[in-house]
């Protein structure tokens, strides 16, 4: 084993249910000088977990306990980081076994410059390290990469270096080139019921992610400092000679180093546990705790510890705030986009390119309208055109990349400029990179029975309904007090064989807000009227539309 291989970890999380392994590894771009060492790995992997710890290859039986620092779910990526005590830890068994303190790490490699199977004759070969099935020894598999994917919105790339559970979190490398050694993404998920179907987190994205994931408050740092007590005086104390309870309570020890304490058995001879917990909380401790090393070195029996703890307002008294995670959501423009189709360039009067349906961003709501349709955007001085898909075709990797694809190469708080159309003008709009927190639909515990089910209107392939219970909690959409007093239309089934499936505009489950630029009657006739056109436009509550062939075609 080298000491680089220690770089790679295996993961332990226990939650309240249950526990789980799975790997990270130490990356350079995450360390910061003087701080303990930190570890990236995929969020899903210390998701609800009430205890982190770590453990090295060269001491694959030693946890090493850690804090998680940051997370990012919606981009399945978190950064843990070793308590102080663990990292002098750490270091100690390196120094030990290679002679050297400092802890090994890896770097980033451009995961832009990789080679799929579709765009090269030769891809780029990859490697990935982890835990596999929570073995003991860390494990490497070979492979190359294969293509491009999108899973949830999120790009990532496909390899044939398999992955399996326990893996996630390590890293891939690239195993040959001029970048040799070097991580180009996060094992983070593989297709079930499938081969070479493994999916990694590139590492630009990693890169984009890390200052957020690494940002630390200075009031919310974690001090692990064991209430104040140096280390030094913990390697000073050695209790290996002090006699246990049971011979004390026997009397064969005369000499009480500790006292009496008074239990539940009646007086007794005290412990080391015992002055531990009743002073441990008291502020200035560690000066009670000094008096007892001392005494115990000396021979010295230990006597009026209250008289011992520190009185003065020193760093070690004072109280220290709990560690809380830095939790990160995915940056957004602010404003939501449409794919759009012949029918809906025919009714709106549109050219090539994606609509805007939603806008919802400060900046963005004062530049843009709904309706503006993006032509071209420009990220980091590198300029796209767009098509009806709000796609850019890549002739590098042979693949299109999407609209939120482009815009996540933008660092949080930089600039993306947006070229668009209005009313056949040109228009242009700079747009910062913004954090927004996530949304999430509340389940909605609730069945009522009908005696024959609601009558169905398709169109163009859309199945549309007056929402009931049923449906409210069989989608989990969420309801306010009144809200099924009022007709509303939802979306229950879109056929895998129509344009809107294909559009992806549209999804059932999907409220109808707006027919036609017009708000969604609140009664079923009035609804039939408002769909008996020749097209209609639907906008839906997730802020997309979708134009469709109405009643009357």
């Amino acid at each position: 084993m080298t000491r680089s291989s220690n770089s790679v970890v295996k993961v332990m999380c226990a939650s309240e249910k249950m526990a789980c392994s799975g790997t990270g590894f130490s990356l350079m771009e995450a360390q910061v000088p003087g701080e303990p060492s930190r570890f990236c790995t995929n969020y899903h992997v210390v998701r609800d977990a009430k205890s982190v710890s770590v453990r090295l290859p060269c001491a694959h039986g030693v946890d090493l306990a850690c804090t998680v620092l940051g997370v990012n779910p919606r981009a399945d990526l978190a950064v843990v980081e070793l308590t102080p005590q663990s990292n002098e830890r750490a270091l100690h068994l390196l120094r030990e076994r290679y002679g050297e303190g400092d802890f090994p790490c890896l770097r980033l490699a451009d995961s832009d410059h990789l080679h799929t199977a579709l765009s090269s004759g030769d891809p780029s070969p990859v490697h990935a390290l982890g835990y596999p099935l929570s073995q003991g020894f860390v494990a490497q598999t070979n492979g190359h990469v294969v293509s491009l994917r999108h899973v949830n919105d999120q790009l990532y790339y496909m390899t044939s270096a398999a992955i399996n559970h326990g893996n996630s979190g390590g890293p891939c490398l690239l195993s040959a080139g001029p970048a040799k050694g070097r991580v180009v993404g996060i094992n983070s998920m593989k297709m079930s019921q499938a081969e070479a179907q493994n999916i990694i987190i590139p590492s630009n994205r990693v890169r984009l992610n890390l200052p957020q994931l690494c940002r630390k408050n200075s009031t919310l740092q974690t001090t692990a400092s064991t209430l104040g007590v140096e280390a030094r005086h913990l390697a000073r104390l050695d209790l290996s000679g002090m006699p246990s309870a049971e011979t004390m309570r026997d009397d064969a020890v005369r000499h009480a180093a500790f006292g009496h304490t008074l239990g539940s058995e009646g007086l007794r001879l005290a412990t080391f546990g015992d002055m531990f917990a009743q002073y441990g909380d008291e502020p200035g401790f560690h000066g009670a705790f000094e008096h007892m090393v001392d005494c115990l070195r000396g021979g010295r029996p230990v006597e009026n510890l209250a008289d011992k703890l520190c009185e003065r307002d020193c760093s070690k008294c004072r109280k220290m705030v709990s560690h809380i995670t830095n939790v990160v959501s995915c940056p957004s423009p602010g404003f939501q986009w449409s794919r759009t189709s012949e029918m809906m360039r025919q009714h709106l009067g549109l050219r090539e390119g994606p609509c805007v349906s939603r806008v919802f961003g400060k900046m963005a709501s004062q530049i843009l309208q709904v309706g503006d349709q993006i032509t071209h955007l420009k990220v980091n001085g590198e300029e796209y055109k767009l098509d009806d898909q709000g796609e850019y075709w890549s002739e590098q990797h042979q693949a299109p990349f999407r609209l939120q694809d482009l815009v996540g190469r933008c660092k949080e708080g930089q600039f993306v400029e947006y070229k668009y159309l209005r009313g056949g003008e040109e228009g242009s709009a700079m747009i910062s990179h913004q954090s927004l927190c996530m949304d999430s639909r509340p389940a909605l515990h609730a069945r009522c029975a009908y005696e024959k089910p609601d009558n169905v209107v398709r169109l163009d392939g859309v199945d549309l309904k007056v929402m009931r219970m049923e449906e409210a909690s069989a989608f989990k959409v969420p309801l306010r007090l009144g809200d099924l007093e009022r007709e509303q239309l939802i979306c229950v089934g879109v056929s895998p064989v129509c344009a809107a499936h294909f559009n992806e505009n549209i999804r059932p489950g999907n409220l109808i807000t707006h027919i036609n630029g017009e708000e969604c009657r609140a009664d079923l006739t009035g609804m039939l009227e408002q769909l008996n056109e020749k097209s209609v436009l639907l906008h839906t509550d997730s802020g997309s539309m979708e134009c469709l062939r109405g009643l009357k075609h």
